[in-house]
């Protein structure tokens, strides 16, 4: 529930261009508990903690294997799409922000300085392959006045800072379900756009 609310918020602040409020978000520290035991300590966390309960969901309440359902790549994934809530949360919108998270990811990080205890450094996107086309999530950064308007989301404070925020993040990463060859990875965000493209035009 938590992992979803998330998302949906994500779509709405990014939808209302409250860039430096999901920069907040994204490096704010939450406090949870280390386990579910009832005197687990707390121990503050970044965002990438709402991610750490899907081994159950796939493993335990997905399901058997003779039910089609069980088929899918990701149950939590299939369930989270089909909570639109039209005209801003739609299916599309909430697989971009997924995906958007895995990019930034690499980028910004979501851990820094915490207790963090969740064995991945990267967001993993659950409902990318629910993406009908990613190509034009930051083709605006072309721009030189999107990517001026935009930089409160990375945490910097000019395009140059920005360009460099980029070329250093860990974003050459492959991943995806592999369930087979021909499953198609995440997208990555030089795969949508190159550095030197970056505030190329006005």
């Amino acid at each position: 529930m938590i992992w979803e609310s998330f998302i949906s918020t994500i779509v709405i602040l990014f939808h209302y261009e409250k860039y430096k409020e999901i920069h907040d978000i994204l490096r704010h520290s939450y406090f949870m508990k280390r386990s579910f035991f009832k005197n687990s300590e707390i121990i503050a966390c970044g965002c990438i903690e709402f991610c750490k309960g899907f081994a159950r969901i796939e493993t335990v309440y997905k399901p058997n294997s003779q039910n089609p359902r069980s088929r899918l790549h990701t149950l939590a994934g299939e369930m989270l799409i089909k909570r639109e809530k039209k005209p801003i949360i739609t299916s599309q919108k909430i697989a971009e922000a997924d995906i958007m998270l895995f990019q930034l990811s690499g980028i910004i990080d979501f851990t820094a300085n915490r207790d963090c205890h969740y064995r991945h450094y990267r967001w993993f996107p659950i409902t990318y392959i629910y993406a009908k086309n990613t190509h034009n999530m930051w083709t605006k950064l072309k721009s030189k006045k999107y990517c001026e308007k935009i930089l409160p989301l990375f945490g910097v404070s000019s395009v140059d800072e920005l360009k460099n925020k980029i070329g250093q993040s860990k974003n050459d990463e492959d991943i995806g379900y592999y369930s087979n060859i021909f499953d198609p990875t995440a997208p990555r965000f030089s795969d949508i756009i190159k550095i030197e493209e970056i505030a190329s035009i006005n």
